[in-house]
Formats: structure tokens, sequence, C-alpha cells
């Protein structure tokens, strides 16, 4: 039988809709500490992201924080 990705995803989601501001450019979107969470997330074992276009500026901090820097294939995202 095929082995899905999915039964092997810890229940615990990263949620990618509420992100820490840069301080100076409240704007934008603080990457350095966005990325800290991010590995810290993967560090201890979860894998499983979400994100979506209504979460405004979610999808381009996820393609920098996580897909960008991470094999495809150790996360799930949604």
């Amino acid at each position: 039988m095929e082995k899905y990705l999915g039964e092997n995803t810890p229940k615990l989601g990263f949620g990618l809709m509420r992100l820490p501001r840069d301080k100076s450019d409240p704007s934008k979107a603080d990457m350095d500490q966005i990325k800290a969470m991010v590995d810290e997330f993967i560090e201890a074992g979860f894998t499983y992201f979400d994100t979506a276009f209504v979460y405004g500026d979610s999808e381009k901090v996820t393609r920098e924080a996580l897909v960008e820097r991470y094999p495809r294939d150790s996360y799930t995202l949604a």
C-alpha cells in the first residue's frame, strides 16, 4: 500500500496568518523573526503549515521562510 505524507503529519499546525511585523516598517513582515519561528517549529518535529491568499502577505512570506529554505518533501503546506 502506498504511504501518504499526511499519515505521519503531526497534529499541530503553524498558521501563517498573523505574522510579526517589522518594527521599522509595520507594513512589512519581520522576516528574520518568521524564519526563526519556522526553524524552531520544524526542529521541534512539526511539519504542517497553513497559508491563504486572504492572509495578506502570507504566501510571499511562506515562500521566503519555508519553501525556499526546506526540501519540499519535509513539510506539508495547505
